[in-house]
């Protein structure tokens, strides 16, 4: 009897011990937040530091509910017990933290794939080359559906990859126009015949091609720039310019919702800068979230959804990463050349040399994000030659957009993506889309 006791005695101990903790935690946390958030702290950092708390926190219950079983202050004497006891609990306060983040990118990533607020399905496979392509012969849809916007655009690509439309336009060349860029040229969440490339193929009435795709750096655009050019000899190459091309082309990585994506990236060698293919693939876009998207929730659903998605989105991705930057500082793996004017006058003068080589004019279009206008025609002198960029095209498509606008507010309700006044997101719309054309038309046409 009195040894049930003393074990109910134990145990309450322990639960009190564990709910006063908790609480204490839950307390401070939201402390803690309230603080960050009134002095406008990044909600990323924001996440990390509470993550770091709740594993503290957590680290203590274990220190707590283990004391007299599993260590004592008998046990820690001398200076090596203190050693290896410090090293060991520094091991599991990592171990926990890695769970806790892991746990918070699973259920946000589950949240998403079953009601996902945005989404472009099936348009993207795993290539080794560029780190991911737009599937050829394919049919895919941006989609937005919450409980304001509910759009879906529909993306169709040729035998190439390449978007199209499907609406055929007279055409009165044989001429052909290339377009080079990311999701501002590939348009995200616009139908093909809303694009820029489009409308001034249309106008112009010549053949195109709109090689630019949503993600894409300058190492991608380089890469398609080196197979097109020479197979189609396009009479103009119509390449974006805007500041954050290089940055994913001096990353080795390509910008996703949720995980890691690689990408071929410049690196410098003692000659010249040359790009090296993504290091790892990471086969996102191959993965069964539709499944998942009509599975029933519980247990079951949760669990296979660790193993057969966030395992694949989340953990492999986040360790093939790790390797990939620990590869580059022992110097296994090619590091990056951080040198955003070296990467931008290598891509621009290389594909000016392209471009006269193949008898094509290179037309340089500078377009920013939002009611901003810093890559202009001043700054593109400033990293190449005179007698390189007197003999480019350079549309200043930006200060188009810029000057139509009175400031951040007006630009967005102007040119970013709604619906019934509801702005959806920041890639150009069809008004935007329109102005950029019709800048490229008049300087086409002028010329």
């Amino acid at each position: 009897m009195a040894l049930t006791s003393k074990l109910l005695k134990n145990l309450l101990d322990k639960i009190i011990f564990i709910a006063v903790m908790l609480l204490l935690k839950y307390a401070f946390t939201f402390g803690f937040s309230f603080i960050l958030k009134k002095f406008n702290v990044n909600q990323e950092l924001i996440s990390g530091v509470l993550l770091f708390l709740n594993a503290l926190f957590y680290m203590f219950i274990l220190l707590g509910l283990t004391y007299k079983k599993v260590w004592s202050k008998t046990s820690l004497e001398s200076v090596k017990q203190r050693f290896v006891f410090s090293i060991v609990n520094l091991l599991l306060l990592l171990i926990v933290f890695g769970l806790l983040a892991f746990k918070n990118e699973n259920d946000k990533l589950y949240a998403f794939i079953k009601n996902p607020p945005y989404s472009s399905q099936g348009l993207f496979k795993t290539d080794s080359l560029l780190g991911y392509a737009p599937k050829p012969n394919n049919i895919g849809y941006h989609r937005v559906n919450n409980d304001k916007v509910n759009i879906e655009k529909v993306v169709y690509t040729n035998n190439e990859g390449r978007r199209i439309s499907l609406n055929k336009y007279p055409v009165s060349s044989d001429s052909m126009l290339l377009f080079l860029g990311c999701s501002f040229t590939w348009g995200d969440y616009s139908i093909a015949e809303e694009t820029y490339p489009y409308l001034t193929s249309k106008e112009l009435r010549m053949n195109y091609i709109n090689a630019g795709v949503s993600g894409y750096g300058l190492a991608q655009m380089y890469l398609l720039a080196k197979e097109i050019i020479p197979q189609n000899k396009p009479i103009y190459v119509i390449v974006q310019y805007s500041p954050w091309l290089v940055d994913r082309a001096i990353s080795g990585f390509t910008p996703t919702h949720f995980g890691t994506r690689f990408s071929p990236y410049f690196t410098k060698t003692k000659s010249h800068d040359t790009i090296v293919p993504p290091h790892y693939l990471c086969y996102l876009d191959e993965i069964p979230f539709s499944h998942y998207r009509h599975s029933k929730s519980g247990f079951t659903d949760r669990m296979t959804f660790i193993c057969y998605v966030s395992s694949k989105v989340i953990l492999a991705p986040y360790f093939k990463k790790v390797f990939f930057l620990i590869k580059q500082k022992l110097g296994i793996a090619h590091s990056p050349n951080t040198n955003k004017e070296e990467v931008e006058k290598y891509f621009y003068s290389s594909l000016y040399k392209m471009c006269k080589k193949n008898n094509s004019k290179l037309v340089v279009v500078s377009l920013d994000e939002g009611y901003s206008d810093t890559y202009t025609k001043k700054r593109f002198k400033l990293i190449l030659p005179d007698e390189m960029v007197n003999d480019i095209y350079f549309v200043q498509a930006q200060q188009a957009l810029f000057k139509r606008a009175s400031g951040q507010e007006d630009y967005q309700k102007r040119f970013y993506q709604q619906q019934n006044g509801i702005i959806y997101d920041d890639h150009p719309n069809y008004s935007a889309a329109s102005i950029i054309a019709n800048e490229l038309i008049n300087t086409l046409k002028t010329k």
